[in-house]
């Protein structure tokens, strides 16, 4: 019997090895999540929709708002980003009732990291498939911010443009 031979990487290896896991578990996850979800809205009145090299240029005093899951923050999320979920039972479409969403809960912890209402916040979730970020803007600005931006392609352009992350991934 022949030895054994095992490769060895470097560390750029094992950390582009580690990305390309990450967006496929990201991709998977969203897929299976979202396969008959419809594509968000490409804007919303009274917000400005960004890209993710636009965000990334905004102002230091900008807040990252990340509406997802919990679980989706703590695998990965825009570097610094500040997590406020927004959690949704109403329908995924332009003209759904904010009454069946927790809309208290989400401003309560809003008001807690963006008590100023004049501060440049960016909303962002999974991407054009996931509502949670759509309905937070709208709930934003019906609460008087002035500064509201929708990073409507969420974290995965955040990632395919190669932006800093944070998180366990």
């Amino acid at each position: 019997m022949g030895a054994r031979t095992y490769a060895t990487i470097n560390s750029a290896q094992y950390a582009s090895r580690k990305n390309l896991l990450f967006i496929t578990f990201v991709t998977c996850r969203a897929v299976s999540a979202m396969a008959d979800a419809p594509v968000t809205p490409l804007q919303a009145e009274g917000v400005v929709v960004v890209t993710a090299l636009e965000a990334n240029q905004l102002p230091p005093t900008r807040i990252f708002i990340d509406a997802r899951a919990q679980y989706d923050y703590f695998v990965r999320r825009i570097a610094s980003a500040i997590h406020v979920p927004y959690r949704e039972r109403s329908k995924r479409q332009v003209d759904f009732d904010p009454a069946k969403d927790d809309i208290p809960a989400f401003l309560k912890r809003l008001h807690k990291f963006a008590p100023k209402k004049f501060i440049p916040l960016v909303f962002y979730c999974n991407g054009i498939h996931c509502w949670k970020s759509y309905k937070a803007v709208k709930a934003a600005i019906n609460d008087g911010y002035q500064q509201v931006f929708w990073l409507r392609g969420g974290i995965n352009e955040w990632v395919n443009a190669g932006l800093p992350t944070e998180g366990e991934y």
